[in-house]
């Protein structure tokens, strides 16, 4: 027979769910609040993770977010940044992964020092633990006035196993509290190791950990193709939750004497991949032709057969002939050798 207590709990949770039912027609005419936004159908209020590959500029590009919403401007200067006027400005960057001076001349590239005086705020290698710190740093939040949280990285603010579902629905628990106080969430998080050919086709599967990760956030957007010698990263945002996913974009990176900058370069076009495609593969090419000297086109191909398309060899290969990376040793068939490897054949 149950106690007292018990019959209250059920009593209780009969109430919640009578309280939560509603007919289709009140549902439909209810009125709900409007999507809100960190930046325009990039990040909205909630919590959003940017995962990438190491070296991929993942700190850089949320030093820059904490700036332009700091500053109201545009993020990457397209897209608008929608805080309410007197909510709007204030950041906290917890920083478990880079050192003190790394953060410091990163932001001294990205501003001039008379924009020193802006509202963000950092705790750097403070050691921060979802299990037992976050109560703490709520309470700053709430202090500073801060509405954007960031979390540079993941993995370094836990002692969870992220390969167990249930572990992952704990650490988001914790950052949850902050989601219900109106302060976004954005984490960095990296990716799996990369196989010598190439990444998975569906990028939120290169994430680390369980596939919970990517259920428990808003928004997932990650950093795809590093194309340092065209100067710009591309974004994707394999998951957003609140309307429909934007198209694949490109970041450009302008340097300019000790100043760097990260601004919008449209849209990431099938040219675009192709050429980056080409130039990645030049580096997998030239080492199948250092180990197989005298090897033709269509030899190369087959042993790129799943890892690089036949259309990008037959792109890369007339290229690294111009930049003399590459010679023929034969006319037809070509047979290829690296440069260093040319023996008075010429």
């Amino acid at each position: 027979m149950k106690n007292f207590d018990e019959i209250k709990k059920d009593a209780e949770e009969k109430t919640k769910i009578d309280r939560a039912l509603i007919s289709n027609k009140d549902f439909y005419d209810k009125e709900l609040p409007t999507t809100k936004w960190i930046a325009d159908k990039l990040i909205p209020c909630g919590i959003t993770i940017l995962s990438a590959n190491p070296s991929s500029y993942k700190t850089w590009l949320i030093l820059k977010m904490a700036i332009e919403i700091a500053t109201g401007k545009p993020m990457f200067g397209y897209f608008k940044t929608s805080f309410e006027e007197e909510t709007r400005k204030a950041s906290l960057i917890i920083n478990e992964e880079s050192g003190e001076k790394t953060i410091q001349d990163r932001i001294k590239m990205l501003i001039n020092e008379n924009e020193k005086d802006l509202p963000i705020y950092y705790l750097n290698l403070a050691g921060i633990k979802i299990e037992t710190d976050l109560d703490k740093v709520l309470e700053i939040c709430k202090e500073k006035g801060i509405k954007f949280l960031i979390i540079d990285s993941l993995t370094r603010i836990h002692n969870k196993q992220e390969n167990s579902a249930d572990e992952v629905k704990q650490i988001f628990e914790g950052l949850v509290k902050f989601v219900k106080e109106n302060i976004s969430v954005i984490l960095t998080h990296h990716n799996r190791k990369e196989s010598m050919f190439g990444k998975n086709k569906n990028i939120s599967q290169e994430m680390r950990g369980s596939v919970d990760l990517l259920a428990q956030v808003d928004c997932h957007l990650a950093i795809d193709i590093v194309d340092v010698d065209r100067g710009f990263i591309t974004i994707k945002q394999p998951k957003l939750r609140v309307a429909e996913a934007i198209p694949d974009f490109k970041i450009n990176i302008i340097k300019d004497g000790d100043k760097i900058d990260f601004v919008y370069g449209g849209l990431f076009t099938a040219q675009d991949f192709a050429e980056s495609k080409t130039e990645e593969a030049k580096d997998i090419i030239f080492k199948v032709i250092q180990d197989n000297p005298e090897i033709t086109r269509d030899e190369i191909c087959l042993k790129l057969k799943g890892s690089v398309g036949e259309r990008i060899v037959k792109m890369a290969i007339p290229r690294m002939e111009k930049e003399e990376l590459i010679l023929s040793a034969t006319k037809k068939p070509k047979r290829y050798i690296i440069k260093e490897q040319n023996s008075g054949l010429f």
